[in-house]
């Protein structure tokens, strides 16, 4: 072999090194990402699956507490311990109608601050679905609270005592006050609030449906 051919065959040989060495540099760094993808994807399933589980939690807690805040049935002591059920002006009536709806409402204020809050994650995840829903259920509170309102009103110049005889009033009733457990018959506002909570739900479980069967 001449110097010639020793050369070009050297040149030759290290170009081939290179390509090999650049070759596994290649095929590793192609691992690393596969493998630094799949861990991004795995992540970012654990997040959106405990954002799911938090918006869950946090959507059974409203639940709970927009039944509670609509209580058919007043106990006593609810209402303030000086109030005189059977001897009290139309202010003194208002005023403690206000202490059993303040003390309703604060804890579906509170439940409804937390769906507020994990709704925003949520919204980042899933976008305009997620917060469709959330939004949803938090019109529903501000409606109680218009109702809440109203009532306290009537209360307060007398018209709140013989509710019966004014359609109106009835109807604000049907917002204020939930259906007795003792009938199927369901007044609007209660289906309004069961078909959003089970929009949520189904929504809940189509993606915590998703991630279980991923896992």
């Amino acid at each position: 072999m001449s110097t010639s051919d020793l050369t070009a065959w050297t040149t030759v040989a290290d170009v081939v090194r290179d390509l090999a060495v650049s070759g596994a540099a290649v095929f590793s760094a192609t691992i690393a990402w596969r493998g630094l993808n799949r861990w991004k994807q795995e992540q970012t399933g654990k997040v959106q699956f405990e954002v799911a589980r938090q918006l869950a939690r946090a959507t059974n807690k409203y639940r709970n507490a927009i039944n509670d805040a609509r209580a058919v049935v007043t106990l006593a002591a609810e209402f303030p311990k000086d109030y005189d059920a059977a001897n009290h002006t139309d202010e003194e009536e208002a005023a403690a109608w206000g202490h059993v709806f303040n003390n309703r409402f604060s804890q579906l204020r509170d439940a409804a601050v937390e769906l507020q809050t994990i709704g925003l994650e949520a919204e980042v995840l899933w976008g305009e679905e997620a917060k469709r829903r959330v939004d949803a259920l938090i019109y529903c509170v501000s409606k109680l609270r218009i109702g809440m309102e109203s009532r306290l009103r009537q209360y307060g110049d007398g018209s709140g005592r013989r509710p019966y005889q004014n359609e109106a009033i009835r109807k604000n009733d049907d917002i204020v006050f939930g259906s007795t457990e003792f009938t199927d018959v369901e007044n609007p506002f209660t289906e309004e609030v069961k078909a959003k909570l089970n929009d949520m739900q189904d929504f809940l479980k189509a993606h915590l449906s998703e991630f279980r069967a991923k896992g």
